[in-house]
């Protein structure tokens, strides 16, 4: 009985030992499993917000690449209005320049054409023209000689040679050979008088070479030559002296054919 009396609050507190350890263990359990369900709430909460936020971003990114679509469009709408107010403007210089270059042919030829020989001839038949008004008598008393057959010119050149290109020649230059060669038909230019050469033939590169050298321009067609009774070629013009002498009307004068 003293043994059993002696024993007992060694067992009271073994039981409450246990009876604490339990429960700590139970404690340490609970707390695990609320923090594990906290872990669980807050990954949901990251997913949902994750599966709201992505349309959105979507939506702006398709919004932003919209927009960069629309300035690359109006840039390069700008552009091409740029380059077709270039182009218009260089056509229009182009064209100034050609209506500039025929006057200046046309003002040279008329210098050529107005010169004091001329004047001097204009002021000698007004003479005559006086002279005969005032002694009818004597004009009616002398006989009229008969015409003589026009002299040909001895001093005139012998041919024209014409410089064209059948190779590579744009619109301009082909309609530009083809009306000069109407033209010097007209004015009734023979076959022996006329030479063309084709600066595109391999047989006629020297020939083409010299012409370059005697008018100082390459690469340029038509151009036009006179050779003399030495057989001394002489540039003439291009097409846009050419074409002003024909307008004016004094082309064969300057052509000067024998």
């Amino acid at each position: 009985m003293t043994a059993m009396t002696s024993l007992a609050p060694s067992l009271y507190i073994a039981a409450t030992a246990t009876v604490v350890a339990g429960a700590a263990a139970v404690y340490v359990e609970r707390e695990r499993r609320k923090k594990k369900k906290k872990k669980k709430s807050s990954s949901d909460k990251k997913s949902k917000k994750d599966a709201t936020e992505s349309p959105k971003l979507k939506r702006k990114s398709s919004k932003r690449s919209s927009s960069t679509d629309k300035t690359k469009r109006s840039s390069s709408s700008d552009r091409t209005k740029r380059s077709s107010s270039r182009d218009k403007v260089k056509s229009r210089s182009k064209s100034r320049d050609k209506v500039k270059s025929r006057s200046k042919s046309r003002d040279k030829i008329k210098k050529a054409v107005d010169s004091p020989g001329t004047i001097k001839r204009k002021s000698k038949n007004i003479s005559d023209k006086k002279t005969e008004s005032k002694s009818p008598v004597k004009a009616a008393s002398i006989a009229p000689a008969p015409l003589a057959p026009e002299p040909k010119n001895a001093n005139g050149n012998k041919k024209v040679v014409v410089l064209i290109s059948s190779y590579g020649a744009n619109l301009q230059t082909k309609t530009a050979q083809e009306r000069a060669m109407t033209i010097l038909k007209g004015l009734k230019v023979s076959g022996d008088q006329l030479v063309t050469i084709d600066g595109a033939s391999p047989g006629n590169r020297e020939k083409r070479n010299e012409l370059f050298g005697v008018s100082g321009i390459r690469a340029k067609y038509p151009q036009f030559f006179v050779v003399d009774q030495n057989d001394k070629t002489t540039f003439l013009g291009n097409w846009e002296d050419f074409e002003a002498m024909n307008d004016m009307g004094c082309l064969k004068q300057s052509l000067n054919l024998a």
